[in-house]
């Protein structure tokens, strides 16, 4: 059996559902900004991450370029 509830106490629960669920919206914001923030932060050193690589193989593909153009210097000129 149900007893009928006086006013102010509906209202009273009422308002704390409203804050409760602007609170767990609040919450829910933030947790989404931190991600969002997170993600956007990985991308970014996921990038600088492959152009350093590709820089590396640059400079070794160079490094090996120059030793044989001095190779090919160094080797005697056919007869």
């Amino acid at each position: 059996m149900t007893f009928p509830q006086a006013p102010y106490e509906r209202n009273s629960r009422t308002r704390w559902l409203k804050i409760a669920a602007a609170f767990w919206l609040l919450l829910i914001s933030a947790v989404a900004l931190i991600n969002s923030v997170g993600l956007s932060r990985l991308a970014e050193q996921t990038q600088s991450s492959a152009q350093d690589a590709q820089v590396k193989a640059l400079g070794l593909r160079v490094a090996d370029l120059e030793r044989q153009a001095d190779a090919d210097k160094r080797r005697p000129a056919p007869i």
